[in-house]
């Protein structure tokens, strides 16, 4: 099997990996971990990925409403050439990763300026082969159906592999706290206590930064697996259709610290033994973090009693 070469990105060129031996193309494959050609199943001959873990960014300096941070941005449809078959290969608004549909070639569109300010920086990679996937596909309608595949035969399409946004917030929190209770014993008498106490630890949070995919099928995939993350590398997402993000970093954080203050108003009202909220507290948040992390999933239609 020849070397292989990556091409690497030009404002017109968008990534692409080539065969130096047989000139096909190429594609991350799963089953294997490494970039292959398509055609004769060489391996692409790049340098070792990176193994750490992913750097998350601090929120505080991307949450400030500045010129450079763009809260508002608008996702634009872009057109280049194939460098492959010099072909025009539409990006449509939103999509970062495509194929070329002349040749084929799996095709990483440039970073633009007028692209959204924040790019991923972390990537959990396919690591389940779109015939791995299949095969779940079928012993799952197996399963629902009782075996009887008869009645319940699905008809699969290709399943597209697609990269979704995910948006992933991490905080330290210090809470002192204080609250007078009340409650009457069994012999009827009043008793008042004042009690106090200190709630702190680290709280994460996950939000989707995908808006292609229904909602109620988002949650359905839980938990996902992002402590298998490594840091952003293009090699990962060859092949694949790669989304931006919808859902802006602002609007991903006011949801998620909705859910933070629900989280440390339970952790409060446990540690204060009451039914409510401490009457006095004292929050102190630090170590405001975030992920923009890409997650793998097949995407597909099937038929199932004549139904799609």
């Amino acid at each position: 099997m020849g070397p292989m070469e990556f091409t690497g990105e030009t404002p017109s060129h968008p990534h692409t990996y080539r065969c130096a031996g047989c000139g096909g193309v190429a594609s991350w494959q799963a089953r294997l971990q490494h970039v292959g050609c398509v055609s004769c199943g060489a391996a692409v001959d790049l340098p070792p990925a990176d193994a750490r873990t992913p750097v998350p960014f601090p929120l505080v300096p991307y949450l400030r409403d500045s010129p450079e941070n763009r809260r508002v941005f608008t996702r634009t449809r872009v057109e280049r050439p194939c460098p492959t078959c010099h072909a025009t290969v539409v990006y449509e608004p939103g999509i970062a990763g495509t194929t070329c549909l002349a040749c084929g070639t799996p095709l990483l569109r440039p970073r633009l300026e007028s692209d959204a300010p924040l790019a991923p920086n972390a990537v959990v990679p396919f690591r389940l082969s779109e015939a791995d996937a299949r095969e779940r596909i079928r012993a799952w309608s197996t399963e629902v159906s009782g075996g009887d595949l008869g009645s319940a035969r699905m008809d699969l399409g290709r399943l597209r592999p697609v990269y979704l946004p995910y948006w992933l917030f991490s905080i330290y929190v210090h809470c002192a706290w204080r609250t007078e209770v009340e409650w009457t014993e069994q012999d009827g008498e009043r008793r008042r206590e004042v009690r106090s106490g200190v709630v702190e630890g680290g709280f994460e949070e996950i939000e989707p930064g995908a808006s292609s995919v229904p909602a109620a099928l988002l949650k359905g995939l839980a938990p996902l697996a992002l402590d298998t993350a490594v840091p952003f590398d293009p090699r990962y997402l060859a092949g694949a259709t790669v989304e931006q993000y919808a859902v802006s970093l602002w609007d991903a954080w006011d949801g998620t610290r909705e859910r933070f203050n629900a989280r440390i108003d339970s952790a409060l009202t446990k540690d204060a033994r009451t039914w409510t909220v401490p009457d006095e507290t004292w929050p102190s948040w630090s170590k405001e973090v975030g992920t923009l992390t890409l997650v793998p999933l097949y995407v597909g239609s099937y038929r199932a009693r004549g139904q799609t």
